[in-house]
């Protein structure tokens, strides 16, 4: 039979796992249609209840999207829900609705600079994130054993504003004081300032803190290190070609990292933005690595992988393989509506590091789900990560709060094979909104809240409508036919003569013609003859 229910469905999700405070986000809107094609809808978003966005959407093919900007003051998880109108004679106007939660930190990203060998670009690049209200950066500057200098910028006032003020921060040499950072962003001659066994905390702290490590300036060893180049996303080669211009890849080309502005295309962007010093030659990729943005190398023309990134354990590494990025930060006045594009670009960077990693800024425990909308009868992991905190004595306790209210008690257990890590699983078994808290006797923070939804979003409910074509093919191909809605009473005659077509039919075949047969036939009329005669009957 065939027909199309005409329905309007919609989905909805955060484009960032957090937003700091006062930092936009965007929640994106996918929109779904059946028989609403050239049809106008308008679609509402809704903070805590109130309306505070509405546009509206042609759909001109089966699928469109759109995004609301937000923007929180204050630290919180706040609900926003967005909602499309219901359509006439629409099946299902229950699908036009959908909330999601947008979790705002301020606790500012703690950043780690290490430098050996100062170059302008560590300069900039120091003073760019120094800049950015939303972290606090630590940085030191290692000359010899005798002369370090170390300078931590932080809040100095109510207002926000800050300042840059001698540390007493040592060089990290135990985890404790190296998994306090978010992000540790290394130099040049980084061997010289780490001892073996200090260079192999780094892979501790991707492996169990699942923190963020950048190269900034290529190649960050004097001499051969197997620790440092372990951890590398390329196999960096011999020396440095000259100056070039990079260009994005396509998993560059939509990386937030690129991200210079809206009606800003980033891979033009990039090139009208001047050219490198100099790209540190690439020997080979490694098999897990992203290539964000190639060089060419003058003369030879080989592409060299010049921004890389790749996971490691639980956190992310970056390499930038090339010297003269400061010179962005420098635009000629017929560029100057890039004036911007320096500092976007390491804070984009950093927050994309971040954001993936598993611990917000400030926090030793780490409490979420793998998402944040799940379907009817799905199961819901409640998944709790810690760092420093000791096992046998910490005893997390979750209590989670069904859409009518009812309060469901969860113990999570240890995990076997991960000592970090604890975790339980909660089937739900209404549509709605959950709530559960993570309540922590060790460690920061002491409660925890994740929401998240829950809808019985069948793609087969939704698309009810079949396709013609589809039937009509299988049909011929099977031996069957397709039926319209005014042909359905002449079913059970058709299944009738169809079990009688079907049925084997029996026919005579002569066979003597064959010559295996004939053959057959042949020796035994042979055999019978020789039979005779013996006998004396011939």
């Amino acid at each position: 039979a065939t027909g199309e229910a005409k329905d309007v469905f919609l989905s909805a999700r955060i484009n960032q796992s957090f937003l700091f405070k006062e930092q936009e986000g965007q929640i994106q809107v996918d929109l779904s249609q059946t028989g609403y094609k050239g049809w106008y809808v308008q679609v509402e978003l809704f903070r805590e209840g109130e309306p505070v966005g509405l546009k509206q959407v042609m759909f001109k093919s089966g699928a469109e999207r759109v995004t609301f900007p937000v923007k929180e003051e204050n630290k919180g998880t706040y609900k926003y829900t967005v909602r499309a109108e219901p359509l006439h004679e629409e099946s299902d106007p229950g699908n036009n609705e959908r909330s999601v939660f947008v979790r705002v930190v301020d606790d500012r990203t703690k950043v780690l600079v290490v430098e050996a060998q100062p170059y302008w670009d560590s300069k900039f690049m120091l003073r760019t994130l120094q800049a950015d209200p939303n972290l606090e950066v630590t940085s030191i500057f290692y000359i010899n054993k005798e002369k370090i200098f170390a300078v931590t910028q932080r809040d100095s006032n109510k207002d926000g504003a800050s300042e840059s003020v001698p540390s007493q921060v040592r060089l990290p040499k135990t985890k404790e004081e190296l998994f306090q950072y978010d992000c540790v962003i290394l130099g040049k001659d980084i061997d010289s300032v780490f001892s073996a066994e200090e260079l192999k905390l780094f892979k501790d702290y991707l492996e169990e803190r699942g923190g963020s490590l950048v190269y900034a300036r290529g190649k960050s060893y004097t001499f051969r290190n197997e620790v440092l180049a372990e951890l590398e996303p390329v196999v960096w080669g011999e020396g440095e070609a000259g100056e070039g211009r990079f260009q994005l890849t396509s998993a560059g080309s939509v990386n937030p990292i690129f991200e210079f502005g809206p009606n800003r295309n980033s891979d033009l962007v990039i090139r009208e933005l001047p050219e490198m010093v100099s790209v540190t030659r690439v020997k080979e990729e490694k098999s897990l690595a992203v290539i964000l943005a190639r060089t060419q190398e003058p003369g030879s023309g080989r592409e060299l992988a010049t921004i890389a990134y790749e996971r490691y354990g639980k956190g992310k590494v970056m390499s930038i393989g090339t010297a003269g990025l400061w010179r962005w930060s420098f635009m000629p006045r017929d560029l100057s509506e890039y004036d911007d594009v320096y500092a976007r670009f390491w804070g984009q960077m950093i927050r994309w590091l971040v954001y993936g990693s598993d611990f917000l800024p400030g926090q030793d425990i780490t409490f979420k789900t793998d998402k944040n909308s799940f379907s009817l009868g799905e199961p819901v992991p409640l998944v709790i990560q810690t760092k420093l905190v000791d096992r046998e004595s910490y005893h997390p306790r979750i209590e989670l709060t069904a859409p009518d209210g009812t309060i469901h008690e969860v113990v999570p257990t240890s995990d076997e094979y991960q000592p970090t890590l604890f975790s339980a699983r909660y089937l739900p078994d209404k549509e709605g909104e959950y709530t559960a808290v993570l309540h922590n006797n060790l460690g920061e923070p002491k409660e925890d809240t994740v929401r998240f939804t829950v809808y019985s979003d069948s793609v087969e409910q939704r698309f009810v409508s079949s396709n013609e074509d589809l039937m009509a093919q299988i049909s011929s191909i099977t031996g069957g036919e397709s039926l319209s809605m005014d042909e359905w009473n002449t079913l059970p005659q058709r299944a009738r003569d169809f079990t009688v077509a079907s049925a084997p039919k029996v026919e005579p075949e002569d066979i003597w013609d064959k010559l295996s047969i004939f053959s057959l036939l042949m020796g035994v009329l042979g055999f019978e003859w020789l039979l005779r005669r013996k006998a004396g009957l011939l």
